[in-house]
């Protein structure tokens, strides 16, 4: 499991990519009150918090305290890029 911590606000979006390249890979990231996120999907199929993604799909995150995603489909390879927003 890989797990990410928010950052505090900065000038600066942090911006974390991930590869999940088995069905069990999972990935976590706490956030802060009053950060936001953006997940895109690049390939494969992602569930982010319960929400199924599939390649393209983009998704706007606010009022969560923790992200849940977890690589699911086919051949469970997903690749996704996760913006820790202001």
């Amino acid at each position: 499991m890989m797990a990410e911590t928010a950052r505090p606000a900065s000038t600066r979006t942090p911006v974390f990519t991930r590869r999940c390249s088995t069905a069990a890979s999972r990935s976590s990231l706490t956030c802060g009150p009053g950060r936001h996120a953006w997940v895109q999907l690049v390939s494969g199929e992602l569930d982010v918090n319960g929400t199924r993604l599939a390649k393209g799909d983009g998704a706007a995150i606010s009022g969560e305290s923790q992200l849940a995603l977890a690589s699911v489909g086919g051949n469970g390879a997903a690749e996704f890029l996760l913006f820790d927003l202001a």
